[in-house]
């Protein structure tokens, strides 16, 4: 006898469920990719803005959703040398949260991280996304202006983009060029592709500001334009 038998009752209500077979536990659930406003946020932030960064939680909760920001990694500061691809914005993240769709509230917290940007180089798009959790869908911020996102249905269109690609925006304009350059190097016959994964030299299309020297390792060179500081 199937020690299991008095699960199966549950099991079958399932009519794609096989027979004699125990049910999932936990059982499969579907999630929503559509949503796609979840960013990373900066650590210096929370310890140099916390009463601004705080209002505007507060104003996620005044629309009736949860505030529920979610750790992807409390070791990543430490628990490495510092030569894996992880960009600098994940190392000083704090962690990840989302506005729900609320498009105002996305590029107010944008504004407030550009507020509080120690960045050296203003040229390089530095990131705000986890790569672990984007998707075609995820908004991405815009190339002429980092405080505002585009929309979760912007075309992605290469280097004709006005947004970051899903990769810029996760790994960072510099360090997806470092990454594109280790991977053109062990994988020169393009086998480890895919959609969402870092490129090659030989394609790239990491976004060039006007006045960066073009390179090899630059890729091609992006629509040039900078973004509004004002």
């Amino acid at each position: 006898d199937n020690p299991y038998k008095f699960m199966l009752p549950g099991a079958q209500l399932n009519p794609n469920h096989p027979n004699d077979r125990i049910p999932d536990d936990p059982l499969a659930s579907a999630r929503n990719f559509l949503r796609g406003d979840r960013f990373v946020v900066p650590l210096d932030v929370i310890k140099n803005r916390l009463d601004e960064f705080l209002d505007l939680v507060h104003e996620i909760t005044l629309r009736g959703f949860l505030f529920a920001p979610y750790n992807t990694g409390g070791e990543i500061l430490r628990a490495s040398d510092g030569m894996t691809a992880y960009p600098m914005h994940r190392r000083q993240g704090a962690f990840m949260m989302s506005t729900y769709g609320e498009e105002d509230l996305a590029n107010a917290f944008l504004e407030l991280f550009e507020l509080e940007d120690s960045v050296d180089d203003k040229e390089e798009y530095p990131g705000v996304l986890c790569h672990n959790h984007i998707s075609f869908f995820t908004n991405r911020p815009r190339k002429d202006d980092w405080t505002k996102f585009c929309t979760e249905l912007s075309p992605h269109l290469g280097e004709d983009d006005e947004c970051y690609s899903m990769q810029e925006s996760a790994f960072g304009t510099k360090n997806l060029r470092k990454l594109e350059s280790i991977h053109s190097e062990i994988d020169p016959n393009h086998i480890f592709n895919c959609g969402g994964c870092v490129g090659y030299e030989d394609d790239s299309d990491v976004y060039v500001p006007r006045g960066k020297k073009k390179t090899k390792k630059s890729g091609a060179m992006g629509s040039g334009k900078k973004r509004n500081r004002n």
